[in-house]
């Protein structure tokens, strides 16, 4: 290898060692958008023949049953007339003994079943007219002016009598028997339907219903929004009752020509030959055996979909070169500021909380040198805040510490004093005396904030038997905390002060019996505990300013221990009485280390 080479090596490693933000955005943009988006497309490209063929027939079968659930809809509007007229011949017995009644009672018949006949058929707007024709030459129509002769003359009629079959449907036909004279005549399809009154079970009589062909067509091309090229709609032999040239009703569905083929062919054993180049699907109705048939070319659809490749890959190439030089371009109105950015967080890292970045006019960086401006104020606040909260915590602990009394020598004064009324026989003094040197013991013996819940107890037990020493049966203090919580730990003189105030300000107005009680108890996470008396209370309004120094204290080192969450909790009703709520977390012995 040449020594040119080599330099030239050694420049490149030395480049990519020290390259610049630009060329890291440049490459960044090369490899993780234009090269990915440039395979996906080619992926992309590859697979959308498949994909659209997919498409194109998931809309079509979706196309056909929305249509198969309309004809079905309608064919059920059939049925349900067709039953309506079957119960009216059962009912008024058209056709028996029709040639026994006098001319009146015809006259009588005709019209009585006629104006039925138009009453059922005024309920179905989809359907032409309904008829009944007797095995006896007798037939009935909701239209009075159909032609008798020509109706009972239709080969269709002669065919189902004769056969044993029970009913049948007629293709799309023109109903030349539905007026005298008509010059004009509809289409329709033709549902009959033979009906067995007589006691050997043989036909009387058939019911014909005649469906508006103008009104399934509509139905099924208000259906087909995607223009389906092929549609026929065949009856369960397969004759065909819609198609899109009114030149093949009626005819056998395996003749009907398609592309110079038999559309039969397109769904038979040889539908795989045409698949490549064709989608056919079929679909059975569920009401008739009815089916519908549609072809559709892949032709048409795969030029246009080359035609949309071109174009896309060409605009995908245009738009990438654009981004890039646009990417170029603008990459100098951003790594400016994001270099002075990394800059200042750097030194606001080594402490310097007094600087800022100034401001762009890149509307994204402005705003991202707004917020880091803003958290480095609020960092330098949140500091100020924890210095002081520090202050506050050690100055309350000191003002605790303060509170305390430990002089040895009157443990030893009270403890003469205690034998000495043991000696004259006082047991109530020397009981009030050893509580007293519980008390003072318990305040003075260490300075620990957190102690356990069942010693924060002892030492309140022991204030009681001080306070019923004054205040005697007028004052009753009742202890109701659970037995779970005592294995927890507290902070340290958070009951007493609240006890003393409920004694002082609660119940020494009053001139009756008063009650405290103290309950503890825990919920979730954390212990609650509920001094609650019947004295005087306060105003709702004034229960936030809590009452003396002690109480206040109890309020500021919760916050300061616990947040501001746990602070004291105050409701009072007047000449009612006072709750106050202490909220702690659960302190456990592995965890008092962190409160200590």
């Amino acid at each position: 290898m040449s020594k040119k080479v080599l330099n030239l090596l050694k420049s490149a490693g030395k480049y990519f060692t020290r390259r610049t933000l630009k060329f890291d955005f440049i490459m960044v943009f090369t490899f993780s958008v234009f090269i990915p988006a440039l395979v996906i497309n080619l992926y992309y490209f590859n697979k959308i023949d498949k994909y659209v063929q997919d498409k194109v027939q998931f809309y079509n079968e979706e196309i056909i049953r929305e249509l198969g659930s309309k004809l079905d809809f309608l064919l059920t509007q059939v049925d349900i007339m067709e039953k309506q007229m079957i119960s009216t011949i059962i009912y008024t017995q058209v056709f028996v003994n029709y040639s026994a009644k006098s001319p009146v009672d015809r006259v009588s018949s005709v019209d009585k079943t006629e104006a039925v006949l138009k009453n059922i058929r005024m309920g179905f707007s989809l359907i032409f007219d309904v008829y009944l024709m007797g095995n006896d030459g007798n037939a009935y129509s909701s239209n009075s002016s159909f032609n008798k002769n020509t109706l009972i003359g239709q080969e269709y009629l002669t065919k189902l009598n004769e056969s044993d079959e029970s009913q049948d449907v007629v293709p799309t036909h023109l109903a030349d028997y539905g007026i005298i004279h008509q010059t004009n005549p509809k289409y329709v399809i033709s549902f009959l339907k033979k009906t067995i009154l007589d006691v050997d079970n043989s036909s009387s009589g058939v019911v014909q219903v005649d469906l508006k062909y103008e009104e399934l067509k509509r139905i099924i091309e208000t259906a087909n929004q995607l223009e389906v090229p092929f549609l026929i709609v065949t009856d369960g032999k397969d004759r065909v009752l819609y198609a899109q040239d009114d030149s093949m009703l009626g005819q056998d569905f395996a003749k009907v020509p398609y592309k110079q083929m038999h559309a039969a062919d397109f769904f038979g054993v040889e539908k795989e030959h045409y698949s490549k180049d064709f989608i056919a699907l079929k679909h059975t109705l569920q009401v008739q055996d009815w089916n519908v048939y549609t072809i559709i070319p892949k032709e048409g659809i795969f030029h246009q979909i080359a035609t949309v490749k071109n174009v896309s890959v060409f605009v995908l190439v245009i738009s990438l070169l654009f981004s890039f030089f646009a990417f170029n371009l603008l990459s100098r109105n951003i790594i400016r500021p994001i270099t002075i950015l990394v800059r200042t967080m750097r030194k606001v890292g080594d402490g310097q909380l007094n600087l800022t970045v100034p401001s762009v006019r890149n509307r994204d960086l402005q705003i991202l040198s707004s917020s880091f401006n803003s958290m480095v104020n609020k960092i330098d606040i949140l500091m100020n805040n924890v210095i002081q909260k520090e202050k506050e915590k050690t100055r309350s602990d000191l003002l605790a510490l303060q509170a305390q009394i430990n002089p040895h020598f009157l443990y030893n004064t009270l403890n003469t004093i205690k034998w000495m009324a043991l000696m004259e026989k006082s047991e109530p003094i020397a009981n009030a005396i050893v509580s007293l040197v519980n008390v003072l013991e318990f305040s003075s013996k260490d300075s620990e904030r957190i102690i356990l819940i069942a010693e924060e107890l002892q030492f309140i037990e022991s204030y009681i038997a001080i306070l019923k020493l004054r205040y005697g049966q007028s004052v009753q203090i009742e202890i109701q905390v659970s037995a779970e919580i005592h294995q927890f730990y507290t902070l340290k003189f958070i009951l007493q002060p609240i006890i003393e105030n409920a004694v002082m300000h609660g119940l020494g107005k009053k001139n009756y019996k008063g009650l405290i009680v103290v309950k503890g108890k825990l919920v979730d996470n954390d212990v609650y505990f509920e001094i609650e008396d019947d004295g005087v209370g306060m105003i709702e309004s004034n229960t936030d300013k809590l009452t003396g120094l002690g109480i206040r204290n109890v309020d500021l080192r919760l916050q300061l221990h616990f947040g501001e969450s746990y602070a004291l909790q105050i409701f009072s009703i007047p000449n009612e009485g006072t709750r106050v709520i202490i909220k702690i977390p659960m302190i456990s012995e592995e965890a008092k280390i962190g409160y200590v």
